[in-house]
């Protein structure tokens, strides 16, 4: 049996990516940025998701679409991980 974990996490990296990519304002980029690269880097999206995209709803419901799409997608390939892994750059070799 395979886990398939971890869209979410990636998901709600790159809406809070598009957020620090689009916003003019300074302090909204510096928490977008930082929330983006933990997300990528260490998993840890609940700075993403509590911190900018609940504010701001439609950032929100995006990562909600795409993490549903890469899930699916995933589940179609029936392809995972054979372990409960977090999805970052640092546990990719887990899943080869």
């Amino acid at each position: 049996m395979f886990v398939i974990t971890g869209p979410n996490n990636m998901a709600q990296a790159g809406t809070t990516l598009g957020v620090f990519l689009k916003t003019k304002n300074k302090d909204l980029k510096q928490l977008s940025g930082s929330a983006a690269i933990s997300a990528v880097l260490a998993g840890i999206a609940e700075p993403g998701i509590y911190g900018i995209t609940l504010k701001y709803k439609k950032p929100f419901y995006i990562g909600m679409f795409f993490s549903g799409m890469a899930r699916a997608i995933v589940a179609a390939a029936g392809t995972g991980a054979p372990t409960l892994l977090g999805t970052s750059l640092l546990t990719l070799p887990g899943y080869k």
